[in-house]
């Protein structure tokens, strides 16, 4: 390890010395070109020479294919870039003169755009010319790195509303990020805010979706509940947002149906059942199964069989088969009578197709 250190150093100092070091096939093999070019850039950087560190990272992103790679290549040049405002910073405050000043503003300005690593330096290589001559030249360096910003402003928004178009949601939030960045007032009157806000809520509104439906599969209704309703509030109109209230209601409402069910309160129970499907809508199985039993039930505690009751049990029943055909009705909360009268309407109802067949008389 120590020697393989050795030979970069040597390697560097070469570069730094402007000399041509000479290494043979062995010797450069022990390390890689990206090792190369990270142990480049930090002496680049350790010397106050931050241009020059970004520019071999920019080279170092060109040449590098992994992806791994330029991510952590990335990472690093962001790191210079951050560094390198925070120098110019403080020079910003010990800066004695106004055309010192304006030199500074227009390298702060120039990290946007050298961050990009398209730019391969050539920002820099430009500005250097232009901030080494008269104040006409600051104006020109002034007035091209402004022109450069306002390009790559433009070019991200055009990306970010592409990624947007493609539903690459978390892609777009990176880009309006970026855009940000690089000219925060420019993104404000753009109004690229409301955008942003919008597709950040939508990713936030499915996330919250999944974790509700996680909490519905393991029945923890309150929390469900909750995540839903966020979600709603933050991105309206999900499909699964809608269906999982649904189910919600559904689930606590039979509970109190069946509750009242048990009490002797039968009628209650149906005026609990017909109102969530009024609420939710037809197709749950479970609140069809439960409201037919008890049409089912209130006609066989009758002295006199209300048959229009009894149509409207087997009417539920006939929903249940054509949604779920194979559906059992629980042994041990309904009693016999009503298993049989269910039995009899899957008789008549083949295939879980709703038909117009004759009413089953109970037995």
């Amino acid at each position: 390890m120590l020697e393989k250190r050795l030979l970069i150093v040597i390697f560097l100092m070469g570069l730094f010395l402007g000399a041509h070091p000479v290494l043979s096939q062995t010797e450069t093999g022990k390390f890689t070109k990206a090792e190369l070019y990270e142990a480049e850039a930090r002496e680049r950087e350790r010397v106050g020479d931050y241009p020059a560190a970004m520019e071999v990272y920019q080279r170092a992103l060109k040449s590098e294919t992994d992806i791994k790679g330029r991510e952590e290549l990335q990472k690093n040049l962001d790191a210079v870039i951050k560094r390198y405002y925070l120098d110019l910073h403080q020079r910003a405050r010990r800066a004695s003169s106004r055309r010192e000043m304006m030199k500074i503003t227009i390298l702060a300005l120039s990290l946007g755009v050298e961050g990009r690593a398209e730019e391969g330096g050539n920002v820099f290589r430009k500005l250097g010319g232009w901030l080494r001559g008269s104040d006409k030249d600051l104006e020109k360096a002034m007035e091209f790195i402004q022109e450069r910003r306002l390009e790559i402003f433009l070019q991200l928004r055009k990306e970010a509303e592409e990624a947007n178009r493609k539903r690459a949601y978390q892609q777009a939030v990176s880009l309006y990020d970026q855009a940000r960045e690089l000219d925060p007032e420019l993104y404000e009157q753009k109004n690229l805010a409301a955008q942003y806000n919008r597709i950040r809520n939508r990713i936030e509104g499915q996330r919250l979706a999944l974790e509700g439906q996680r909490h519905l599969e393991k029945r923890e209704y309150q929390e469900a509940r909750e995540k839903f309703q966020r979600a709603n509030t933050l991105f309206p109109g999900q499909t699964a947002v809608d269906k999982g209230l649904k189910k919600i209601k559904s689930e606590v409402e039979m509970r109190e149906a069946l509750l009242a069910f048990f009490d002797g309160r039968s009628g209650e129970s149906v005026r609990i059942l017909e109102a969530v499907l009024e609420a939710i809508g037809e197709g749950y199985v479970q609140v069809h199964a439960l409201l037919g039993a008890m049409y089912c039930h209130q006609t066989f505690i009758s002295p006199e069989p209300d048959m229009v009751l009894l149509e409207s049990a087997k009417d539920q029943f006939q929903k249940v088969l054509y949604l779920q055909p194979d559906y059992q009705l629980s042994e041990k909360l309904f009693s016999p009578r009503i298993l049989d009268f269910f039995d009899q309407v899957r008789a008549v109802t083949p295939g879980g197709a709703i038909t117009s067949t004759a009413i089953p008389t109970a037995q």
